[in-house]
């Protein structure tokens, strides 16, 4: 129920009752809202969608928003790349451990033992 102090043109008190479908300015109130809640999903549907279109097309950006792949960490955007946004560079921690598990495939240890490690 929404009710406001004074209707259009100060006629008094204004009342929708939405409980009551047989009341034609609370159904057509009703298809009002939902008509504007259509519309305002379409709108932000469509500027998501735009937003990450444009960010997929920027080279080295990162959306963010979630964990990172095992191997990098987020960093600000590099001043030569606009300087807006982050990326991701390589963690050197987890550099290392890759390059020792990919050295131990090469020498030909099998995943158990080199997890084992």
């Amino acid at each position: 129920m929404i009710v406001f102090a004074e209707g259009l043109g100060g006629t008094g008190r204004l009342v929708f009752d939405f409980r009551n479908p047989m009341d034609p300015m609370s159904e057509l109130m009703m298809m009002m809202f939902a008509f504007a809640a259509q519309v305002e999903t379409q709108s932000t549907s469509d500027r998501v969608t735009g937003a990450q279109a444009a960010m997929r097309k920027m080279p080295l950006r990162w959306r963010g928003g979630g964990k990172t792949t095992y191997g990098y960490l987020p960093a600000p955007m590099p001043k030569e790349h606009g300087g807006v946004g982050w990326t991701l560079v390589p963690d050197p921690v987890a550099v290392k451990v890759i390059e020792r598990i990919i050295a131990a495939l090469l020498a030909g240890l099998a995943p158990l033992a080199i997890a084992a490690c």
